[in-house]
């Protein structure tokens, strides 16, 4: 009996999440054994209780309201400071005003991205280059 596999290009899109959780795992892995008290710590901070979704919609919609004060109290400040421009003590807070309630209302967005996508592309760079019509057969007695 024979077994016969056409073998096709993989889909390395497809696989660069997979080998990037692989990657990050086995980071972890190797710091774990190098430096087994700071991942006690870690674990004991990661197992802090989650908040629940409604205080995290309540949280966020207090940052946006802070951001917002924070904004017009930095422009309130910082016009006038633009005004007399010699005097830095309404134009520095004004800024600094300005530039946090920015940060607290569009600081945060966006999703995160994978530190070891990069590693997991050079590790896949190449490996869907097969010819067309290759084919492994399997014998009882071995591969061919």
């Amino acid at each position: 009996m024979e077994y016969h596999f056409q073998i096709t290009p993989m889909d390395t899109e497809y696989l660069i999440p997979q080998v990037s959780r692989m990657l990050e795992r086995r980071i972890e892995l190797e710091s774990r054994k190098q430096c087994p008290g700071l991942w006690k710590i870690t674990d004991r901070l990661r197992g802090a209780p989650r908040i629940t979704e409604s205080a995290a919609v309540k949280r966020r919609k207090r940052i946006n309201i802070w951001g917002v004060v924070l904004l017009v109290l930095g422009i309130i400040l910082f016009v006038p400071g633009c005004v007399a421009p010699r005097d830095l003590s309404l134009l520095v807070p004004g800024g600094l005003g300005i530039a946090a309630g920015l940060v607290s209302l569009f600081g945060r967005r966006g999703k995160k991205k994978n530190p070891f996508e990069k590693q997991a592309r050079q590790l896949l760079a190449g490996k869907n280059q097969i010819s067309k019509g290759q084919s492994v057969i399997f014998f009882p007695d071995g591969i061919l």
